[in-house]
């Protein structure tokens, strides 16, 4: 079995990019976080939501994948020598796109959220 290469905090911020997602619709879904529609943007932000999501899986898993299959540390190929944490960032697409997607507009501030969250803790690793 090869060596799996550490992935570092990468598991934990996207467990928690993923799982305020879900709270924030669950919540949203409850009547417990104001639901504000997008009017007449719902189909064109829900077409956006998706095409974010695709995007988001696609590159989290090629990410992965690049890195698992690559015998530098820090694989300087395509996505990663643009991004420095390709899997956070496609995560994070993804959880956008949900939002977007599912059309609660009070819940993009979520969005925000885990940009802030995600650059934060980039920085201090």
């Amino acid at each position: 079995m090869k060596n799996s290469k550490n992935l570092g905090s990468t598991p934990v911020l996207a467990a928690f990019m993923a799982a305020l997602t879900a709270g924030g619709i669950l919540l949203s879904e409850l009547g417990k976080f104001p639901k504000i529609g997008l009017g007449t943007l719902k189909i064109p932000s829900a077409a956006v939501g998706v095409l974010l999501i695709i995007i988001g899986v696609v590159m989290t898993f090629f990410a992965l994948f690049k890195l698992q299959h690559s015998n530098e540390k820090s694989p300087q190929t395509v996505i990663y020598a643009h991004v420095r944490n390709p899997v956070c960032l496609g995560v994070f697409l993804a959880c956008t796109g949900a939002i977007l997607a599912y059309g609660n507009a009070a819940l993009l501030v979520f969005t925000v959220v885990m940009g802030l969250a995600g650059a934060a803790a980039q920085k201090h690793l």
